[in-house]
């Protein structure tokens, strides 16, 4: 089992990479939403580097749902499009399809 959860952060490392690499292509909702993954992501990961085993909280897969719904309101940006939806399938493997808000 740990061996799968080694495989996990791998494939959460590699799509942060993706995310981070979006991050410069945007501005606006669409780059807050991205840098309140990438807090939510270094808060669960920094509870698990202090001994707080935990599943990620709901909280994170909402800012990844709202993540993916800004960056389809944007220009597209496939590495960021990929990458948060890469950290939404490991982080959150049994969650429900994602099902974008509503156009505001």
């Amino acid at each position: 089992l740990v061996g799968v959860d080694v495989l996990r952060d791998l494939r959460v490392g590699m799509n942060l990479v993706a995310v981070q690499g979006a991050r410069g292509e945007v501005s606006g909702p669409a780059r807050a939403s991205l840098d309140a993954v990438l807090d939510g992501i270094g808060d669960h990961y920094a509870a698990l580097s202090a001994g707080r085993r935990q599943p990620p909280h709901a909280d994170l897969l909402a800012r990844l749902d709202q993540a993916l719904t800004r960056m389809g309101q944007t220009a597209f940006v496939p590495g960021g499009v990929t990458g948060l939806v890469g950290l939404r399938r490991n982080l959150f493997p049994d969650a429900p399809a994602f099902n974008p808000e509503p156009a505001a």
